[in-house]
C-alpha cells in the first residue's frame, strides 16, 4: 500500500504486516485497532510523522475504477531494531479489507462496487509469522514447522546459530580463564595464610600455654579466611554492579526493554559464593593444619 499524510503530497510505498495482541514487535501497552496502526522508524522519518499522527493507506490495485483509502492513526513508531524498511503493522481485519479489495469484492462501507459480494468471500491465508521464545529455540522451531506443515520458512537461522556458537566459544574461553585465575588465587591464598600463621607462631604458642587446645587454635586462620572471603565477595558484587551499569550504558542500546546486558542469577550467585568459600576455607585449612602442629615450648625457646 502507499502511505501518505492527509495534508501533504509526500507518499511512500510500504509493506502492510498483520499484527495484534501478543506480537512481541509491538511496544508494551500498545494496542492496535481497526484504525490504529504501528509504523516503522524508516517510514515515520520519510513521512515526517510522529505517534498520534493521521495517515492514509492508499491501494495500489490495478483495474479498479476507484482507489481504496483507509484513514488510520499512528499508535506507535517502532524502533529501528524492531522492523526494517518501510512497514505498517495493522490488525488482521484491515488486511482482510485490503485483500477483499484486491480480489474485486464490493466494499459498501468504503463506497466501492466490485464484481462479487463480500459475504461470499472465504478468507484464505498464504503464510504466517511465528516468533521463537528465544534465540536457542529458533532452529528447532523452524525444523519442526517445516516437518509438520511441509511449508517453506524464512528465518535468519544461520546468523543466529553463528552468534550462539560465538557465545559458547566465549563462555568456554571465560571459563578457562576463570579456572586458571582460581588456581592462581588458591595458591596465593595457601601461601598467604601459611606465612601469616608462621609469623604468628609465638603469639599462638603463648595462647596455647594458657591452656587453649590446638583444635581451637586452628580456628584462628579459618575465621580469618571466612571473614576475608565474606568481605571480598561483598566488594566484588558491588564492583560487578557498578561495572554492569557502565557496560549497560555503553553497549546496551540494542537490548530489549528491561533486559540487562550482564546478569548473575540467584543460582549463579550462590554457586560463586560457595566456590569462593570452599577455595578460601581450603587454603585456610592448610594453615590451620600447621597451627595444630605448633609445639609451644619449642616455639618459645627458639624465639628466646
Amino acid at each position: 500500500m502507499n502511505v501518505r499524510a492527509p495534508d501533504t503530497r509526500r507518499m511512500r510505498p510500504a509493506l502492510v504486516v498483520p499484527s495484534g495482541a501478543g506480537d512481541p514487535t509491538l511496544p508494551a501497552g500498545v494496542t492496535l485497532g481497526r484504525d490504529r496502526v504501528a509504523i516503522s522508524a524508516q517510514l515515520a522519518a520519510q513521512l515526517m510523522v510522529r505517534e498520534g499522527a493521521a495517515l492514509q493507506l492508499v491501494s495500489q490495485a490495478e483495474g479498479r475504477p476507484r482507489q481504496l483509502v483507509l484513514p488510520v492513526t499512528v499508535a506507535a513508531v517502532l524502533p529501528e531494531r524492531a522492523v526494517a524498511g518501510r512497514a505498517v503493522l495493522a490488525p488482521l481485519e484491515m488486511l482482510e479489507v485490503i485483500e477483499a479489495f484486491y480480489d474485486s469484492y464490493s466494499l459498501p462501507e468504503y463506497g466501492i462496487e466490485g464484481t462479487r459480494d463480500l459475504d461470499e468471500r472465504a478468507p484464505a491465508y498464504a503464510g504466517l509469522r511465528v516468533y521463537a521464545r528465544d534465540l536457542a529455540s529458533l532452529a528447532p522451531l523452524q525444523a519442526r514447522i517445516e516437518s509438520a506443515l511441509g511449508a517453506a520458512t524464512t528465518a535468519r537461522t544461520r546468523d543466529v546459530e553463528s552468534l550462539l556458537g560465538l557465545g559458547r566459544r566465549l563462555d568456554l574461553a571465560l571459563a578457562l580463564t576463570a579456572a586458571l585465575a582460581a588456581g592462581g588465587m588458591g595458591e596465593a591464598l595457601v601461601f598467604g595464610f601459611w606465612s601469616d600463621a608462621a609469623r604468628k607462631r609465638q603469639v599462638l604458642a603463648g595462647i596455647a600455654l594458657l591452656g587453649v587446645p590446638a583444635r581451637d587454635l586452628a580456628l584462628f586462620p579459618m575465621v580469618q579466611g571466612l571473614v576475608t572471603a565474606a568481605l571480598g565477595l561483598a566488594l566484588s558484587f558491588v564492583l560487578y554492579a557498578i561495572a554492569g551499569q557502565v557496560a549497560q550504558a555503553m553497549f546496551g542500546q540494542g537490548m530489549p526493554e528491561g533486559a540487562a546486558l550482564a546478569v548473575i542469577g540467584p543460582g549463579q550467585g550462590a554457586a560463586i559464593c560457595a566456590a569462593v568459600l570452599a577455595l578460601v576455607l581450603g587454603a585456610a585449612g592448610a594453615a590451620a593444619w600447621s597451627v595444630q602442629r605448633v609445639d609451644p615450648a619449642r616455639v618459645l625457646r627458639e624465639g628466646a
